[in-house]
């Protein structure tokens, strides 16, 4: 039993992403270390719309620009089978059930702990990273400012505000709303949702 507080906790952000040579390496070097051999590729057969180290890099990423915002912070991850069916959330953006053996694996190398969530009462599964991660996490050489969400996420302009929403979501917007390229979410007030209806 954890004392962790599971409650302060936020959603997996789905759209981590980053393009940045540092950033690669360091997302390459720790999955060739601890997470290719839990995956290896099978020469035939059909492939995945995402393999599992793009997978495991949105994972990765968001843990720790979660870690780096707030140490104390939990990502919350749905594990039902139902949220990666066709026309899920998760399965449009091309996240499917291997996320979940992604997360098991950091688990069972005590990279991360977890709560198992309860989804028939809406609590869904929170993971956090240990020391060994965190260790690895302080060994960056770049700042969470080369991480960004992927160029498919739309974002759109409020007058001096900024709102963003995922690209397949549909939302209602004023007249006054125009899309936008990626951008770092943490630079901007979230109180602008109100005009957004989704």
């Amino acid at each position: 039993m954890t004392d962790k507080n599971t409650e302060h906790s936020r959603l997996l952000d789905v759209h981590r992403h980053s393009n940045y040579p540092e950033v690669n390496e360091f997302v390459d070097a720790f999955w060739k270390a601890h997470l290719a051999p839990y995956f290896k590729e099978k020469p035939t057969g059909r492939k995945p719309k995402a393999r599992p180290k793009a997978q495991f890099k949105v994972l990765f990423l968001d843990l720790y620009v979660a870690w780096l915002e707030d140490p104390e912070l939990c990502i919350s991850i749905a594990r039902g089978d139902k949220n990666f069916d066709a026309d899920s959330r998760y399965n449009k953006l091309h996240i499917s059930k291997i996320i979940k053996r992604v997360s098991d694996a950091l688990l069972e190398q005590g990279f991360i702990d977890q709560k198992i969530g309860t989804e028939g009462n809406n609590r869904v599964t929170r993971i956090w990273p240990l020391n060994p991660l965190i260790a690895y996490f302080r060994t960056a050489a770049f700042s969470e400012f080369h991480i960004d969400v992927h160029e498919d996420k739309e974002c759109i302009v409020l007058k001096d505000k900024v709102i963003e929403r995922d690209a397949d979501a549909k939302c209602t917007s004023s007249k006054d709303m125009a899309p936008i390229g990626p951008f770092s979410k943490r630079h901007f007030s979230a109180g602008c949702f109100s005009s957004l209806t989704c």
